[in-house]
């Protein structure tokens, strides 16, 4: 992924922002972004953690993937 760390981190803040806006992503708690890893946590309410495989994505593919991988 060509963005750092810290600008990943932010475009998923924002991101949560606007599922927490949807009626079928409204429970999504937060996203967090491990860089060692290359993944993306996705926190519910509920408790439960999903886990997104996003390494080698631009930002825009993140964004896509995240939210295709946790609507399942």
């Amino acid at each position: 992924m060509g963005e750092d760390k810290q600008q990943v981190q932010k475009m998923l803040d924002k991101l949560v922002e606007a599922l927490r806006m949807t009626s079928d992503l409204y429970d999504v708690v937060s996203l967090e972004y491990s860089a060692g890893r290359g993944m993306v946590y996705a926190m519910y309410a509920s408790g439960v953690i999903r886990a997104v495989d996003v390494d080698g994505r631009t930002g825009s593919e993140m964004i896509l993937e995240v939210v295709r991988e946790i609507k399942r």
